[in-house]
């Protein structure tokens, strides 16, 4: 018997209802940290809409890339590592490739 998703599912939810404005439903993804935002009607789902819906749609891309590093952000990736090469440059990528073991230059 493996895991089932009501194992690991999330238990309360947030959701909005189909008639809430976009900018409103971008400020209730990052308040609460969520990715995709159930669209319910009379307690019925009737969509699913996703940050990149929001980002497709909404005029104000500074507002949906605040959005996104609110909803991604984790202690885990708040922190900086010195020693580490910045985040999408070549090195990272050749560092990942190899192992995490750097080839000589």
């Amino acid at each position: 018997m493996g895991v089932r998703p009501g194992d690991i599912g999330t238990r309360s939810f947030v959701s909005a209802p189909p008639d809430m404005n976009i900018g409103d439903a971008r400020d209730l993804m990052a308040e609460h940290q969520v990715r995709r935002l159930p669209v319910l009607k009379d307690d019925a789902l009737v969509g699913i809409i996703a940050l990149g819906d929001i980002a497709l749609q909404d005029a104000s891309k500074r507002a949906v890339g605040e959005v996104l590093e609110e909803v991604s952000g984790s202690p885990a990736t708040a922190g900086t590592n010195a020693d580490a090469p910045e985040r999408g440059t070549p090195e990272r990528v050749q560092d990942n490739r190899d192992g995490g073991m750097r080839r000589p230059a």
